[in-house]
């Protein structure tokens, strides 16, 4: 592992919540690996002013109910599953709150991957990549009352109305709304 860097494995079947400040970590890259869940709420990442976030397996959720704002610093990078390895399926990102959360470029790499927003939520994404061949994104906002899932991707466009399909230049489809649009 990299210097700057913290590793959290949550195995499956685990869930560990982190509700104080992670210190001693102000840049760098916050992996979060392991089957399990891992819960960062209040102001666990407040510390991390730059890096980037990757949830290579698993569960990481943002608890921004319980902080009342965005968890995570706003305009880092944020990468979804493993580019390689023997992992048999992507990471989970999930947000919870009513709150704004922001990120810059997304990578999503092998696997199917999934960003789940619960509450009145509104999401902005930077520039979005497959970072690894098969690599997908599914965004299920279920019921919850998200109010925008916006990306500077170009392709996005209709992302959360009427089930579109979010397809590379060539075509192949890689990402797809899921609930209610």
């Amino acid at each position: 592992m990299a210097a700057g860097a913290f590793m959290v494995n949550t195995p499956s079947g685990a869930t560990l919540t982190i509700p104080g400040s992670i210190s001693g970590l102000t840049t760098g890259i916050f992996y979060k690996t392991g089957l399990g869940t891992l819960v960062l709420s209040g102001n666990a990442t407040a510390a991390i002013t730059t890096g980037s976030l990757q949830v290579r397996a698993g569960t990481l959720r943002l608890d921004a109910a319980t902080k009342g704002s965005a968890v995570w610093t706003a305009g880092q990078g944020l990468t979804l599953g493993v580019a390689t390895g023997t992992f048999s399926n992507g990471g989970i990102l999930e947000i919870t709150g009513t709150s704004a959360q922001t990120f810059g470029a997304v990578t999503v790499n092998a696997k199917t991957n999934t960003i789940r927003l619960t509450g009145n939520m509104a999401l902005s994404l930077g520039a979005v990549t497959r970072g690894a061949v098969g690599g997908t994104i599914n965004f299920d906002v279920g019921s919850s009352g998200v109010t925008s899932i916006a990306s500077t991707t170009t392709a996005l466009s209709g992302l959360v109305s009427g089930g579109a399909i979010w397809t590379d230049a060539s075509g192949v489809d890689w990402a797809a709304a899921s609930g209610p649009h």
